[in-house]
């Protein structure tokens, strides 16, 4: 089932997390990333790893969760730490291209085939966060393991200067390419926020 609603919880906050499984979101976002000050990355992965290991397998639980991890190396980082058999999958900040999934897809096998769980289990999720990003969205969506794109409005916001209106969600510019790109390679289309 697709979920229908996504809460993000700070990594670095237990307390939060611990409640945010009672919070009746379909899906649990974890955010290593923008949610966590550099100086607690270390911590915050810590924090993740210990509380997903104290619950039931994805399959069993009523929640998808997902961890939203860093680029490049720090996110790799992040995987060795968070993978295991109650993770439904991880959204990778800051997608620019197929080659970052192909690198992620590495680690992930490693560390599945490590924590004795079936290679391709863990799912992927692209944030596109930049206008190139955007524009290559098709491409991305090619990507090894990917189920679906993702926008990461304030980033692409940032990067294009495009401000949302009152009455539309951030990204709203961007919708067309990015909402045709995932069907069109075969993977669900975005999920968009709601305001």
């Amino acid at each position: 089932m697709l979920p229908r609603s996504y809460l993000y919880v700070p990594g670095d906050a237990p307390e939060k997390l611990h409640k945010a499984l009672g919070r009746g979101a379909d899906a649990l976002i974890v955010d290593l990333e923008d949610a966590v000050a550099p100086a607690r990355k270390a911590e915050a992965r810590t924090v993740v790893a210990e509380w997903l290991r104290t619950l039931p397998a994805a399959g069993d639980q009523p929640v998808q969760l997902w961890v939203r991890i860093n680029p490049g190396e720090l996110g790799h980082e992040d995987v060795r730490a968070v993978v295991g058999p109650a993770l439904t999958g991880v959204m990778l900040a800051k997608t620019e291209s197929v080659a970052d999934l192909r690198a992620l897809d590495d680690v992930l096998t490693e560390v599945e085939e490590k924590a004795g769980l079936a290679r391709g289990s863990v799912q992927v999720v692209p944030l596109l966060e930049s206008a190139a990003a955007v524009l290559r969205a098709q491409d991305i969506a090619t990507g090894p393991r990917v189920v679906r794109l993702q926008v990461g409005e304030a980033d692409l916001g940032a990067d294009t200067g495009i401000t949302p209106g009152e009455d539309e969600p951030g990204g709203a510019g961007t919708r067309p390419p990015r909402a045709l790109a995932g069907p069109g390679a075969g993977v669900t289309p975005p999920h968009d926020p709601v305001v």
